[in-house]
C-alpha cells in the first residue's frame, strides 16, 4: 500500500478520474500527472478512454427508482468490481484514484448517493481511493452538483472576458466564469435534460436496440410539436431561482412516462415529431436559462461545449442558431476534450482532496461555507 505521508510530501503525483454520468453508458478514465502543491498545478494528461459500461448495469442506472435496498447494494458492489478491472487493464503508474461513481438518487438538500465500492481498487491493486464528492457540499446545505465549476475556473477563468461552458450529459449544466478581476462569483447549474429523455425516447422507438440518437439522425427526420415543447418548458423546475441541480427524480422515467401518456406515439412519424421535440426541448431550456442567468454577467464571447450530446449534430446546430452570437466550441483545449473533461474534472477534485484544498464553489452550489470534497479508502 502506497504511505500516504509520501503521497502527501510528492511534487508530482498521478490520479486517475472516473466518471459515469446521468447517461449511464460510460466509465470515463484520465490519468492526470499534476506538478505542485497549490490550487493550479500545472498538468499533463498521460492517457483517457471512455468503456462502455455493461448494458446489465447501465440499464439499472438508468432506472434507479424502480430498485430495492438488496438491488442498490448489489449493483454498488457490481459496479465497484467493473471499476477495478477497467484499471487494472491500465497496466500504468497510478498514484491514486478519485473515483465519482454512478449517481442513483440525487434530491439536494435532502440527500445525494453515489454508488461503486471502491475497496475492490484498494484491495487488489493497492491503490488509495477518493471517492464520495458530493456529500460535504449536500451537508452544508449545498446542492452537491455541479462540481465541474472549480475545474471550469481552473481551465477557462480570462484576463478579459467572461467564458461560459455547457456539458451535454443526461442532465445539461453550464458555468459562466467572470474575468480574473471581476468582483462577480463564477455561477453553475443544471438547465434541465440534455441527452436523458431522448435516449429513453430512442430505446423505446427502436425497442431497445438503439441507446441513443447518434449524429442526432432521428431528431432531423421528425416534425416540432409546438404544443408539446410549449408543455414541457412550463416544467416548474425552469421557474427555481439559483443555485439548483436536478436528475432522475425530476426528468427520469416518472416524467418520461407522463410524456408517453400525453403525447401517445403510435406511428414511426409521431415517435420520430417526439423525439424531434425533445431534443428541441433540450435546447430551447438551454438557451432560456444561459439568456435569464447571463445578462448579470459581461457579454459572453465564447462557449465551450463537451459531454456526449456535444455528438449530436441536431442538438449542436440548432444551439448555435439560439445562441447566434456566441461563439459555442466543441471543448478541444490543453489536450482536453468533449470526452474526457468530467473524468480529468474529478482527477483534479482528486488533487485537490489530497493537497487539502477545497472543491466546492459556494456561489454556485448554495453551500455554507467552502469544504474538502470526498474521502479517502486505503
Amino acid at each position: 500500500m502506497k504511505n500516504i505521508n509520501e503521497l502527501l510530501q510528492k511534487e508530482q503525483l498521478r490520479i486517475m478520474g472516473l466518471m459515469t454520468g446521468t447517461s449511464a453508458d460510460e466509465l470515463d478514465m484520465c490519468l492526470v500527472e499534476f506538478s505542485g502543491k497549490d490550487k493550479y498545478p500545472k498538468f499533463k494528461i498521460i492517457s483517457s478512454k471512455n468503456i462502455k459500461i455493461p448494458s446489465k448495469l447501465s440499464e439499472r442506472f438508468k432506472n434507479s427508482q424502480d430498485l430495492s435496498g438488496s438491488e442498490v447494494a448489489s449493483l454498488h458492489f457490481e459496479l465497484g468490481r467493473f471499476i477495478s478491472d477497467q484499471i487494472k487493464n491500465e497496466k500504468k503508474q497510478i498514484d491514486l484514484v478519485a473515483s465519482h461513481g454512478q449517481t442513483l438518487f440525487h434530491d439536494p438538500p435532502n440527500y445525494t448517493f453515489q454508488i461503486g465500492e471502491p475497496s475492490y481498487i484498494v484491495n487488489e491493486l493497492n491503490i488509495p481511493v477518493i471517492y464520495d464528492f458530493r456529500t460535504m457540499d449536500v451537508v452544508n446545505g449545498g446542492q452537491g452538483a455541479p462540481l465541474i465549476p472549480i475545474v471550469d475556473e481552473y481551465l477557462f477563468t480570462d484576463d478579459d472576458d467572461t467564458v461560459a461552458t455547457l456539458n451535454l450529459g443526461g442532465i445539461a449544466n453550464i458555468t459562466i466564469i467572470p474575468p480574473k478581476n471581476s468582483s462577480k462569483s463564477t455561477i453553475a447549474w443544471d438547465t434541465g435534460p440534455a441527452n436523458m429523455l431522448i435516449d429513453k425516447a430512442v430505446l423505446a422507438f427502436t425497442s431497445n436496440k438503439e441507446k441513443y440518437d447518434k449524429d442526432g439522425k432521428y431528431a432531423l427526420q421528425g416534425k416540432m410539436n409546438n404544443e408539446l415543447l410549449e408543455w414541457l418548458m412550463n416544467n416548474e423546475y425552469f421557474n427555481r431561482k439559483l443555485p439548483k441541480s436536478t436528475g432522475q427524480e425530476k426528468f427520469g422515467r416518472t416524467y418520461f412516462n407522463k410524456i408517453i401518456e400525453k403525447f401517445q406515439p403510435q406511428t414511426k412519424d409521431k415517435w420520430l415529431s417526439l423525439i424531434t421535440t425533445l431534443t428541441l426541448f433540450t435546447v430551447r431550456s438551454i438557451s432560456v436559462e444561459f439568456n435569464r442567468e447571463s445578462e448579470k454577467y459581461s457579454k459572453v464571447k465564447t462557449m465551450y461545449m463537451s459531454g456526449g450530446g456535444s455528438n449530436n449534430n441536431f442538438i449542436v446546430e440548432n444551439l448555435r442558431k439560439e445562441l447566434s452570437d456566441i461563439n459555442i466550441k466543441i471543448l478541444s483545449e490543453k489536450s482536453i476534450t468533449a470526452d474526457n473533461k468530467e473524468a480529468f474534472g474529478f482527477a483534479y477534485l482528486g488533487y485537490l482532496f489530497i493537497r487539502r484544498i477545497p472543491g466546492n464553489v459556494p456561489s454556485v452550489t448554495g453551500a455554507k461555507k467552502e469544504s474538502v470534497l470526498g474521502k479517502i479508502v486505503f
